[in-house]
C-alpha cells in the first residue's frame, strides 16, 4: 500500500458532518475511510470488528470450552475409578472431537476479526 501524503479538506455544515459520522459508524469505519469507500469503492478501507460479534463469539468458544473441559474432568474421574468402559470412552472421545472441530469455526472467525485491527505495515 502507498503511503497517504495528500490531504483533502471539505467544509460541511454540523447536518452534513452528523450524517457522515452516523454513516461512518454505522459501517464501524472512520470518517475518512468512508469518504475512501464512497469515492474508491469497498476494498479502500478497513471495517472494524464488530464489539456485539466479538462478544458472541468469544461466548461461544467459552461455551465450547468449559464443556470440553467438563467432559475431560469426566474421563479422568471414570478412569480413576474404573468405571470407563470401552463404549463409554469412545462416546467421549467422540464427544471431544466434536467439540474440537466445532471450536474451529468460531476461532477462525474469531482471528479474522481481530486481524481487523492489526495495523497496515505494507512498505
Amino acid at each position: 500500500m502507498t503511503k497517504r501524503t495528500e490531504d483533502f479538506k471539505i467544509w460541511l455544515t454540523p447536518e452534513e458532518a452528523d450524517k457522515i459520522k452516523n454513516h461512518a459508524h454505522d459501517q464501524r469505519i472512520s470518517k475518512a475511510d468512508y469518504a475512501r469507500f464512497l469515492i474508491f469503492g469497498p476494498g479502500s478501507c478497513k471495517r472494524l470488528p464488530s464489539a456485539v460479534e466479538l462478544k458472541k463469539i468469544a461466548f461461544l468458544l467459552a461455551t465450547i470450552s468449559g464443556n470440553l473441559n467438563q467432559c475431560q474432568r469426566s474421563i479422568n474421574a471414570a478412569q480413576l475409578a474404573g468405571t470407563l468402559d470401552s463404549n463409554q470412552f469412545a462416546a467421549m472421545h467422540k464427544a471431544i472431537a466434536f467439540g474440537h472441530s466445532s471450536w474451529s469455526k468460531p476461532l477462525s472467525e474469531f482471528r479474522s476479526q481481530l486481524d481487523r485491527l492489526k495495523p497496515d505495515v505494507t512498505v
